[in-house]
């Protein structure tokens, strides 16, 4: 809400999106975009496997840039901030995507 014109993409790492995200983005009322894609079983990490071993958060990445892509025109003007459900931010974050525009 500090961000003005902010679009969230967000995409599930699952089969299917979820109701239960979808309710709570639709919650927030900002402009969103709501997508999955799942990470592969081959893709995924085994517990005693280092975190660098395999991909993460690559085919959720690609899925937002392709929808990027496909729904945007070179004209528009943004950013595009990654951020994972995994982590938490402060609000400077989002105090500083505000000063670029």
């Amino acid at each position: 809400m500090l961000v003005p014109n902010l679009h969230w993409i967000i995409i599930e790492d699952s089969e299917e999106k979820t109701a239960v995200v979808s309710s709570l983005v639709a919650s927030t009322g900002i402009p969103y975009t709501h997508l999955n894609a799942a990470t592969p079983k081959t893709w995924k990490r085994k517990s005693k496997e280092p975190s660098w071993v395999k991909p993460r958060g690559v085919l959720q990445r690609n899925t937002a840039l392709q929808w990027i892509r496909d729904n945007l025109n070179a004209e528009d003007n943004g950013v595009v901030y990654f951020a994972d459900d995994d982590n938490s931010y402060t609000l400077n974050v989002f105090e500083e995507v505000a000063k670029i525009f």
